[in-house]
Protein backbone atom coordinates (compact mmCIF):
# COMPACT_ATOMS: atom_id res chain seq x y z
CA UNK A 1 0.00 0.00 0.00
CA UNK A 2 1.44 2.92 -1.04
CA UNK A 3 1.67 5.96 1.39
CA UNK A 4 -1.22 8.16 0.68
CA UNK A 5 -3.39 5.13 0.74
CA UNK A 6 -1.72 4.22 3.76
CA UNK A 7 -2.81 7.75 5.51
CA UNK A 8 -6.33 7.88 3.72
CA UNK A 9 -6.98 4.06 5.21
CA UNK A 10 -5.74 5.15 8.73
CA UNK A 11 -7.92 8.24 8.27
CA UNK A 12 -10.63 6.83 7.46
CA UNK A 13 -11.07 4.30 10.11
CA UNK A 14 -10.12 6.33 12.49
CA UNK A 15 -13.58 8.67 11.53
CA UNK A 16 -15.37 5.28 11.33
CA UNK A 17 -14.10 4.36 14.92
CA UNK A 18 -15.02 7.80 16.34
CA UNK A 19 -18.54 7.52 15.25
CA UNK A 20 -18.92 4.56 16.76
CA UNK A 21 -18.26 5.56 20.26
CA UNK A 22 -20.33 8.34 19.87
CA UNK A 23 -23.33 6.29 18.98
CA UNK A 24 -22.35 3.88 21.89
CA UNK A 25 -21.97 6.75 24.20
CA UNK A 26 -25.55 8.07 23.20
CA UNK A 27 -26.94 4.82 24.16
CA UNK A 28 -25.14 4.43 27.35
CA UNK A 29 -25.82 7.88 28.98
CA UNK A 30 -29.47 6.67 28.99
CA UNK A 31 -28.13 4.37 31.57
CA UNK A 32 -25.05 5.64 32.73
CA UNK A 33 -26.07 9.26 33.45
CA UNK A 34 -25.17 9.03 37.30
CA UNK A 35 -22.12 8.03 36.50
CA UNK A 36 -20.51 10.68 34.19
CA UNK A 37 -22.13 9.67 30.87
CA UNK A 38 -23.75 13.10 30.28
CA UNK A 39 -25.58 13.35 26.86
CA UNK A 40 -26.76 17.47 26.54
CA UNK A 41 -24.97 18.41 23.38
CA UNK A 42 -28.32 19.68 21.16
CA UNK A 43 -28.26 18.07 17.74
CA UNK A 44 -26.93 14.70 17.40
CA UNK A 45 -25.48 15.32 13.58
CA UNK A 46 -22.93 18.06 15.37
CA UNK A 47 -20.55 15.77 17.88
CA UNK A 48 -20.48 13.26 14.42
CA UNK A 49 -18.74 16.60 12.50
CA UNK A 50 -15.84 16.39 15.49
CA UNK A 51 -14.87 13.09 14.07
CA UNK A 52 -13.19 14.79 11.01
CA UNK A 53 -11.15 16.95 13.15
CA UNK A 54 -10.54 14.62 16.15
CA UNK A 55 -9.05 11.90 13.67
CA UNK A 56 -6.64 14.04 12.30
CA UNK A 57 -3.72 13.45 14.74
CA UNK A 58 -4.02 9.69 13.71
CA UNK A 59 -2.07 10.29 10.41
CA UNK A 60 1.44 11.52 12.63
CA UNK A 61 0.81 7.61 13.97
CA UNK A 62 3.93 5.30 12.83
CA UNK A 63 2.80 3.53 9.13
CA UNK A 64 4.93 0.47 10.60
CA UNK A 65 4.56 -0.58 14.05
CA UNK A 66 8.09 -1.44 14.67
CA UNK A 67 8.41 -0.48 19.01
CA UNK A 68 6.85 -0.87 21.53
CA UNK A 69 6.47 3.23 21.40
CA UNK A 70 4.53 2.93 18.78
CA UNK A 71 2.23 0.66 19.33
CA UNK A 72 1.74 1.87 22.76
CA UNK A 73 0.68 5.43 20.44
CA UNK A 74 -1.57 3.81 18.51
CA UNK A 75 -3.58 2.08 21.36
CA UNK A 76 -3.45 4.91 24.09
CA UNK A 77 -3.90 7.49 21.17
CA UNK A 78 -7.53 5.56 20.27
CA UNK A 79 -8.45 4.65 23.84
CA UNK A 80 -7.76 7.90 26.06
CA UNK A 81 -7.21 10.92 23.33
CA UNK A 82 -9.94 10.04 20.52
CA UNK A 83 -12.38 9.37 23.36
CA UNK A 84 -11.02 13.23 25.71
CA UNK A 85 -11.78 14.60 22.58
CA UNK A 86 -15.33 13.93 21.64
CA UNK A 87 -16.92 12.73 24.93
CA UNK A 88 -16.43 16.42 26.55
CA UNK A 89 -18.04 17.90 23.84
CA UNK A 90 -21.16 15.73 24.37
CA UNK A 91 -21.52 16.33 27.93
CA UNK A 92 -21.62 19.83 27.17
CA UNK A 93 -24.82 21.72 26.11
CA UNK A 94 -22.49 24.07 24.37
CA UNK A 95 -20.04 23.80 21.79
CA UNK A 96 -18.50 27.14 22.71
CA UNK A 97 -17.61 26.29 25.51
CA UNK A 98 -16.47 22.88 24.54
CA UNK A 99 -14.46 23.74 21.47
CA UNK A 100 -11.68 24.80 23.51
CA UNK A 101 -11.13 21.93 25.40
CA UNK A 102 -11.14 19.79 21.83
CA UNK A 103 -8.76 22.10 20.38
CA UNK A 104 -6.58 21.70 23.60
CA UNK A 105 -6.61 17.93 23.09
CA UNK A 106 -5.83 17.56 19.36
CA UNK A 107 -2.76 20.03 20.19
CA UNK A 108 -2.10 17.22 22.93
CA UNK A 109 -2.65 14.15 20.68
CA UNK A 110 -0.16 15.67 18.40
CA UNK A 111 2.69 16.46 21.15
CA UNK A 112 1.75 12.66 22.51
CA UNK A 113 2.55 11.19 19.18
CA UNK A 114 5.95 13.32 18.63
CA UNK A 115 7.04 12.39 22.18
CA UNK A 116 6.76 9.13 21.47
CA UNK A 117 8.95 8.60 18.66
CA UNK A 118 11.95 10.35 20.20
CA UNK A 119 14.66 8.30 20.97
CA UNK A 120 16.09 9.46 24.35
CA UNK A 121 18.37 6.71 25.21
CA UNK A 122 19.67 3.68 22.78
CA UNK A 123 20.33 1.12 25.58
CA UNK A 124 20.74 -2.61 25.21
CA UNK A 125 20.38 -4.35 28.51
CA UNK A 126 22.76 -6.92 29.22
CA UNK A 127 21.23 -11.22 28.75
CA UNK A 128 20.47 -12.98 31.13
CA UNK A 129 20.42 -16.97 31.25
CA UNK A 130 16.99 -18.91 30.66
CA UNK A 131 17.92 -20.45 33.89
CA UNK A 132 18.75 -17.55 36.32
CA UNK A 133 15.93 -15.84 34.57
CA UNK A 134 12.88 -18.21 35.26
CA UNK A 135 14.30 -18.69 38.78
CA UNK A 136 14.03 -15.21 38.94
CA UNK A 137 10.22 -15.24 37.53
CA UNK A 138 9.22 -18.45 39.54
CA UNK A 139 10.24 -16.91 42.73
CA UNK A 140 8.24 -13.37 42.67
CA UNK A 141 5.21 -15.12 40.98
CA UNK A 142 5.53 -17.12 44.60
CA UNK A 143 6.12 -14.15 46.57
CA UNK A 144 2.71 -12.24 44.88
CA UNK A 145 0.62 -15.70 44.76
CA UNK A 146 1.17 -17.36 47.58
CA UNK A 147 -0.32 -14.58 49.87
CA UNK A 148 -2.94 -13.58 47.63
CA UNK A 149 -4.44 -17.59 48.18
CA UNK A 150 -4.21 -17.51 52.05
CA UNK A 151 -5.94 -14.42 52.06
CA UNK A 152 -8.64 -15.37 49.57
CA UNK A 153 -8.89 -18.60 50.52
CA UNK A 154 -12.50 -18.28 52.33
CA UNK A 155 -13.72 -15.92 49.77
CA UNK A 156 -12.72 -16.84 45.95
CA UNK A 157 -15.69 -17.22 43.92
CA UNK A 158 -16.16 -17.33 40.03
CA UNK A 159 -19.27 -14.59 40.06
CA UNK A 160 -21.51 -13.98 37.11
CA UNK A 161 -20.88 -10.65 35.46
CA UNK A 162 -24.04 -9.48 37.46
CA UNK A 163 -22.83 -10.19 40.55
CA UNK A 164 -19.35 -8.55 40.01
CA UNK A 165 -19.89 -5.65 42.17
CA UNK A 166 -21.05 -8.00 45.38
CA UNK A 167 -17.70 -10.00 45.44
CA UNK A 168 -15.40 -6.73 44.69
CA UNK A 169 -16.65 -4.95 48.13
CA UNK A 170 -16.31 -9.03 49.30
CA UNK A 171 -12.57 -9.43 48.16
CA UNK A 172 -11.95 -5.81 49.12
CA UNK A 173 -12.92 -6.87 52.98
CA UNK A 174 -10.52 -9.66 53.12
CA UNK A 175 -8.04 -8.13 51.55
CA UNK A 176 -4.86 -6.42 53.04
CA UNK A 177 -2.44 -3.98 51.89
CA UNK A 178 -0.25 -6.42 50.43
CA UNK A 179 -2.64 -7.94 48.47
CA UNK A 180 -4.33 -5.51 47.18
CA UNK A 181 -0.68 -4.35 45.17
CA UNK A 182 -0.23 -8.41 44.50
CA UNK A 183 -3.41 -9.02 42.13
CA UNK A 184 -3.17 -6.40 40.05
CA UNK A 185 0.49 -6.79 39.89
CA UNK A 186 -0.26 -10.29 38.59
CA UNK A 187 -3.17 -9.89 36.67
CA UNK A 188 -1.38 -6.66 34.37
CA UNK A 189 2.59 -7.56 34.33
CA UNK A 190 3.05 -11.32 35.46
CA UNK A 191 0.20 -13.57 33.95
CA UNK A 192 -0.17 -11.10 30.32
CA UNK A 193 4.29 -11.54 29.90
CA UNK A 194 3.78 -15.25 30.77
CA UNK A 195 0.89 -15.48 27.99
CA UNK A 196 2.75 -13.48 25.75
CA UNK A 197 5.91 -15.40 26.32
CA UNK A 198 4.01 -18.74 25.71
CA UNK A 199 3.13 -17.57 21.94
CA UNK A 200 6.84 -16.33 21.33
CA UNK A 201 7.89 -19.68 21.96
CA UNK A 202 5.49 -21.73 21.22
CA UNK A 203 4.59 -23.11 25.07
CA UNK A 204 0.83 -23.59 24.75
CA UNK A 205 0.78 -24.31 28.27
CA UNK A 206 2.57 -21.14 29.51
CA UNK A 207 -0.72 -19.53 27.70
CA UNK A 208 -2.91 -21.75 28.90
CA UNK A 209 -1.14 -21.24 32.87
CA UNK A 210 -1.35 -17.24 32.60
CA UNK A 211 -5.22 -17.67 31.23
CA UNK A 212 -5.76 -19.87 34.22
CA UNK A 213 -4.21 -17.84 36.90
CA UNK A 214 -6.16 -14.64 35.59
CA UNK A 215 -9.13 -16.58 36.20
CA UNK A 216 -8.06 -17.27 39.60
CA UNK A 217 -8.05 -13.66 40.17
CA UNK A 218 -10.97 -12.61 39.01
CA UNK A 219 -12.23 -14.40 41.62
CA UNK A 220 -10.43 -11.82 43.72
CA UNK A 221 -12.05 -8.55 42.91
CA UNK A 222 -13.83 -9.77 40.28
CA UNK A 223 -12.02 -7.19 37.73
CA UNK A 224 -13.84 -7.67 34.52
CA UNK A 225 -10.56 -7.16 32.36
CA UNK A 226 -8.57 -9.34 33.89
CA UNK A 227 -10.88 -11.99 32.08
CA UNK A 228 -10.80 -10.10 28.86
CA UNK A 229 -7.28 -9.59 28.83
CA UNK A 230 -5.74 -13.08 28.20
CA UNK A 231 -7.98 -12.76 24.75
CA UNK A 232 -6.81 -8.85 23.99
CA UNK A 233 -2.99 -10.51 24.59
CA UNK A 234 -3.81 -13.45 21.94
CA UNK A 235 -5.86 -10.84 19.40
CA UNK A 236 -2.60 -8.28 19.40
CA UNK A 237 -0.64 -10.93 19.12
CA UNK A 238 -1.92 -11.91 15.96
CA UNK A 239 -2.15 -8.67 14.39
CA UNK A 240 1.22 -8.81 13.64
CA UNK A 241 2.28 -11.22 10.87
CA UNK A 242 4.58 -14.15 11.28
CA UNK A 243 7.68 -11.80 10.87
CA UNK A 244 6.64 -9.72 13.55
CA UNK A 245 5.07 -6.76 11.43
CA UNK A 246 2.59 -4.63 12.00
CA UNK A 247 1.16 -1.91 9.33
CA UNK A 248 -0.73 1.23 10.78
CA UNK A 249 -3.89 0.83 8.24
CA UNK A 250 -3.61 -3.06 9.94
CA UNK A 251 -3.95 -2.00 13.52
CA UNK A 252 -6.37 1.14 12.30
CA UNK A 253 -8.88 -1.03 10.78
CA UNK A 254 -8.97 -3.84 13.61
CA UNK A 255 -9.76 -0.98 15.90
CA UNK A 256 -12.61 0.21 14.25
CA UNK A 257 -13.49 -3.27 12.99
CA UNK A 258 -14.12 -3.95 16.96
CA UNK A 259 -15.85 -1.21 17.69
CA UNK A 260 -18.08 -1.94 14.71
CA UNK A 261 -18.31 -5.24 15.05
CA UNK A 262 -20.56 -5.12 18.34
CA UNK A 263 -22.41 -1.93 17.98
CA UNK A 264 -25.52 -4.19 17.38
CA UNK A 265 -25.69 -4.89 21.16
CA UNK A 266 -25.98 -1.54 21.16
CA UNK A 267 -29.17 -0.93 19.30
CA UNK A 268 -31.11 -2.05 22.34
CA UNK A 269 -28.89 -2.07 24.91
CA UNK A 270 -30.03 -2.68 28.28
CA UNK A 271 -27.25 -4.00 30.63
CA UNK A 272 -29.14 -6.60 31.43
CA UNK A 273 -27.57 -10.50 30.67
CA UNK A 274 -24.58 -11.63 28.58
CA UNK A 275 -24.96 -9.42 25.97
CA UNK A 276 -25.14 -6.24 28.01
CA UNK A 277 -22.18 -7.28 30.41
CA UNK A 278 -20.47 -7.60 27.12
CA UNK A 279 -20.88 -4.30 25.39
CA UNK A 280 -20.81 -2.63 28.96
CA UNK A 281 -17.25 -3.89 29.26
CA UNK A 282 -16.06 -2.70 26.14
CA UNK A 283 -17.50 0.40 25.36
CA UNK A 284 -17.84 1.96 29.20
CA UNK A 285 -15.59 0.50 30.69
CA UNK A 286 -12.87 0.39 27.65
CA UNK A 287 -13.34 2.65 24.85
CA UNK A 288 -15.37 5.87 26.63
CA UNK A 289 -14.48 5.87 30.31
CA UNK A 290 -11.32 7.71 29.85
CA UNK A 291 -13.48 10.42 28.07
CA UNK A 292 -16.02 10.56 30.48
CA UNK A 293 -13.72 10.65 33.78
CA UNK A 294 -12.01 13.51 31.12
CA UNK A 295 -14.81 15.45 31.21
CA UNK A 296 -15.91 15.54 35.18
CA UNK A 297 -12.42 16.21 35.91
CA UNK A 298 -12.41 19.40 33.92
CA UNK A 299 -15.92 20.28 34.82
CA UNK A 300 -14.52 19.70 38.85
CA UNK A 301 -11.06 21.20 38.84
CA UNK A 302 -12.74 24.26 36.92
CA UNK A 303 -14.42 25.17 39.92
CA UNK A 304 -12.24 23.62 42.71
CA UNK A 305 -8.92 24.27 43.42
CA UNK A 306 -5.92 22.29 41.84
CA UNK A 307 -3.51 20.38 44.10
CA UNK A 308 -0.48 21.45 41.83
CA UNK A 309 0.74 17.66 42.30
CA UNK A 310 0.40 17.53 45.96
CA UNK A 311 -2.26 14.21 45.42
CA UNK A 312 1.33 12.81 45.17
CA UNK A 313 3.80 12.16 48.05
CA UNK A 314 6.55 13.60 46.04
CA UNK A 315 3.93 16.78 45.21
CA UNK A 316 3.30 17.73 48.91
CA UNK A 317 6.66 18.57 49.31
CA UNK A 318 6.61 21.32 47.57
CA UNK A 319 2.64 22.34 48.21
CA UNK A 320 -0.37 21.61 50.59
CA UNK A 321 -2.99 18.79 49.44
CA UNK A 322 -6.29 21.01 49.28
CA UNK A 323 -8.79 17.74 50.05
CA UNK A 324 -7.78 16.34 53.37
CA UNK A 325 -7.92 12.93 54.15
CA UNK A 326 -9.64 12.36 50.38
CA UNK A 327 -7.88 10.85 47.83
CA UNK A 328 -8.36 12.37 44.53
CA UNK A 329 -11.07 10.24 43.13
CA UNK A 330 -12.66 10.13 46.30
CA UNK A 331 -13.43 13.58 46.20
CA UNK A 332 -14.84 13.75 42.44
CA UNK A 333 -16.65 10.98 43.23
CA UNK A 334 -18.26 12.84 45.76
CA UNK A 335 -18.48 15.38 43.65
CA UNK A 336 -20.11 13.30 41.30
CA UNK A 337 -22.47 10.73 43.36
CA UNK A 338 -22.65 12.14 46.88
CA UNK A 339 -22.84 9.21 48.75
CA UNK A 340 -21.90 8.38 52.68
CA UNK A 341 -22.10 4.29 52.20
CA UNK A 342 -20.07 1.40 51.36
CA UNK A 343 -20.99 1.62 47.92
CA UNK A 344 -19.40 5.62 47.50
CA UNK A 345 -17.19 6.05 44.23
CA UNK A 346 -14.01 5.80 43.73
CA UNK A 347 -13.52 8.31 40.82
CA UNK A 348 -9.70 7.35 39.68
CA UNK A 349 -9.00 8.49 36.36
CA UNK A 350 -5.74 8.44 33.71
CA UNK A 351 -3.00 11.01 33.59
CA UNK A 352 -4.11 13.59 31.36
CA UNK A 353 -7.63 14.10 34.28
CA UNK A 354 -5.53 13.15 37.41
CA UNK A 355 -2.15 14.49 36.99
CA UNK A 356 -3.25 17.37 33.95
CA UNK A 357 -6.38 18.74 34.87
CA UNK A 358 -6.44 17.58 38.64
CA UNK A 359 -2.74 19.08 38.97
CA UNK A 360 -2.61 22.36 37.17
CA UNK A 361 -5.99 22.62 35.83
CA UNK A 362 -6.21 22.79 31.32
CA UNK A 363 -2.95 24.08 31.07
CA UNK A 364 -1.32 20.68 32.61
CA UNK A 365 -2.86 18.78 29.66
CA UNK A 366 -0.54 19.40 26.87
CA UNK A 367 2.76 18.51 29.63
CA UNK A 368 0.94 15.37 30.78
CA UNK A 369 0.56 14.30 27.32
CA UNK A 370 4.48 15.10 26.39
CA UNK A 371 5.30 13.05 29.67
CA UNK A 372 3.39 10.56 28.58
CA UNK A 373 5.08 9.83 25.32
CA UNK A 374 8.31 10.19 26.33
CA UNK A 375 8.53 8.22 29.01
CA UNK A 376 6.76 5.16 27.00
CA UNK A 377 9.33 6.14 24.53
CA UNK A 378 12.51 5.96 26.98
CA UNK A 379 10.83 2.69 28.16
CA UNK A 380 10.83 1.14 24.50
CA UNK A 381 14.20 1.74 24.12
CA UNK A 382 15.65 -0.71 26.72
CA UNK A 383 13.77 -3.28 24.29
CA UNK A 384 14.74 -5.19 21.64
CA UNK A 385 13.23 -4.08 18.10
CA UNK A 386 12.57 -8.11 17.51
CA UNK A 387 10.70 -8.48 20.77
CA UNK A 388 8.15 -5.75 19.66
CA UNK A 389 5.46 -8.51 18.77
CA UNK A 390 5.79 -9.67 22.14
CA UNK A 391 6.25 -7.21 23.94
CA UNK A 392 2.93 -5.25 22.13
CA UNK A 393 0.99 -7.97 23.07
CA UNK A 394 2.11 -8.45 26.40
CA UNK A 395 1.75 -4.91 27.49
CA UNK A 396 -2.03 -4.39 26.63
CA UNK A 397 -3.35 -4.81 29.92
CA UNK A 398 -1.44 -1.97 31.31
CA UNK A 399 -1.95 0.27 28.27
CA UNK A 400 -5.52 -0.19 28.79
CA UNK A 401 -5.04 0.69 32.89
CA UNK A 402 -3.74 3.46 31.60
CA UNK A 403 -7.37 4.55 30.48
CA UNK A 404 -8.09 4.51 34.42
CA UNK A 405 -5.20 5.28 36.69
CA UNK A 406 -2.57 7.87 36.46
CA UNK A 407 0.81 7.12 34.78
CA UNK A 408 2.63 6.78 37.64
CA UNK A 409 0.06 3.95 39.40
CA UNK A 410 0.48 1.95 36.30
CA UNK A 411 4.09 1.97 36.07
CA UNK A 412 4.36 0.90 40.70
CA UNK A 413 1.10 -0.85 41.32
CA UNK A 414 0.06 -1.30 38.40
CA UNK A 415 3.21 -3.71 36.96
CA UNK A 416 4.29 -1.37 34.22
CA UNK A 417 7.49 -1.39 35.40
CA UNK A 418 7.84 -4.84 36.44
CA UNK A 419 6.33 -6.15 32.98
CA UNK A 420 9.09 -4.04 31.26
CA UNK A 421 11.99 -5.18 33.16
CA UNK A 422 10.71 -9.24 32.94
CA UNK A 423 10.98 -8.16 28.94
CA UNK A 424 14.10 -6.76 29.14
CA UNK A 425 15.60 -9.92 30.98
CA UNK A 426 13.79 -12.67 29.08
CA UNK A 427 15.55 -12.24 25.73
CA UNK A 428 17.79 -14.20 25.86
CA UNK A 429 15.37 -17.02 27.72
CA UNK A 430 12.98 -15.89 24.26
CA UNK A 431 16.08 -16.03 21.89
CA UNK A 432 16.87 -19.78 23.06
CA UNK A 433 13.07 -21.13 23.10
CA UNK A 434 12.84 -20.01 20.02
CA UNK A 435 15.87 -21.40 18.00
CA UNK A 436 15.09 -24.90 19.87
CA UNK A 437 11.21 -25.12 18.57
CA UNK A 438 10.98 -26.04 15.35
CA UNK A 439 9.54 -23.46 12.67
Amino acid sequence: MTRPAALVTVYICTVVYCCGIIYAYEKLSHFWHYFGFYYNIKGHSVIYAFSITAAMPSVLLSKRVSTLADFSAWILYFIIFLPCALVPVMQNASIEKSLPTHLLLLISSVVFILCCRVQIINVRAPRISSRNFWIFYLALYAIFLIPVLVTFQGSLNLVSFDDVYDQRYFGASQSNVFTSYAVPILSDAMNPFLIAAGLATRRRAMVFAGAASQLLLFATFAMRSTILSPILIVGAWHLFSSKGELSGARLAGALAGVVIAFLPLMVNYDNDGLHGAVATLLYMRTLLISGVTFGVYDTFFSIYPNTFLSHMFLGRLFSDYPYGELQIGQVVGQFLAPSTGMYSVNYNAHFLATDGLAGFGRAGIIPAAAILGLVLSGLGQFLASERTRMAAAASVPFLINLANVSLFTSLLTGGGALLTLLLIMSDEMVHSAQSKTPK
